[in-house]
């Protein structure tokens, strides 16, 4: 994550900056038309591919692709498609009808490629389910809960999105939290003990205003269907053989699941 789109901003915290790319298509990837096309619309059925059963059919059929073109672009361009390959790893392996432990070399390979540009494991992980799965709904609006939609899920449960939404509108506001913290550190340094108790007040209304936003999860996220529904596609990898993986010379690999606890 060694790239300016992860610099630390008042308005976006750690959220990455500028805002995500919602779509390959919108952006000049280098990529081929049909490639992004297609990636996006899997992308974009991936809800309804699990619910018919389709899903893993498609994943075994996805083209081979050289994504090494990309590199020298936009950095939220590697960054969209590590988000959309983690997807499609998820989906593969914990929404199908019958348990497996094999991940096909349509998914594997770019994954394990895509993982080594983004300095980050092949696996789903915060990251990609809320720093970079977001969009706002009114564009010169701000990142609060009301104005952000989610990019991209598992299922068309509203309960799904909100519950990452909410973690979205939590790390914008500790944007300015870390701002705060910068200030406070620096006026330290220049013995300023009036904008150190300023700053402190930031932080204090700051980490009041992250709780308020937290305890907003129950309003549009059912526990129950959270943990039914929600929660299964989010586990990690356990003893999965990634096809067509080199390096990993068959072995199976793990790789812990997605949690709230990476939030940077």
């Amino acid at each position: 994550m060694q790239t300016d789109c992860w610099r630390v901003t008042p308005e976006h915290g750690f959220l990455i900056h500028p805002d995500p790319i919602p779509d390959l298509g919108l952006v000049d990837s280098g990529l081929d038309d049909e490639i992004v096309e297609h990636l996006e619309t899997v992308m974009e059925d991936l809800p309804d591919l699990i619910d018919d059963g389709f899903l893993r059919e498609v994943l075994d059929n996805l083209p081979t692709v050289n994504f090494s073109i990309v590199r020298k672009r936009d950095p939220r361009i590697i960054e969209r498609l590590h988000l959309i390959y983690t997807y499609f790893t998820n989906a593969y392996i914990h929404m199908g009808d019958t348990s497996t432990q094999q991940l096909p070399a349509t998914v594997a390979v770019p994954l394990v490629y895509l993982s080594e540009q983004v300095q980050r494991p092949p696996m789903l992980s915060y990251a990609n389910m809320v720093l970079n799965n977001w969009k706002r709904i009114d564009e010169s609006g701000d990142l609060s809960l009301e104005n952000l939609e989610l990019l991209q899920s598992f299922t068309h449960l509203y309960d799904e999105q909100w519950f990452f939404l909410v973690h979205v509108a939590i790390e914008a506001r500790a944007g300015q939290l870390l701002d705060a913290l910068r200030r406070a550190l620096d006026a330290v340094e220049v013995d300023d003990p009036s904008t150190v108790l300023s700053c402190l007040r930031e932080l204090r209304e700051g980490l009041v205003d992250v709780v308020k936003i937290f305890h907003r999860m129950p309003e549009h996220c059912d526990p129950d269907l959270y943990f039914q529904h929600v929660r299964q596609p989010l586990f990690g990898l356990k003893d999965i053989v990634f096809e067509g993986v080199t390096q990993f010379k068959g072995k199976p690999q793990t790789f812990m699941g997605g949690s709230g606890a990476q939030s940077t």
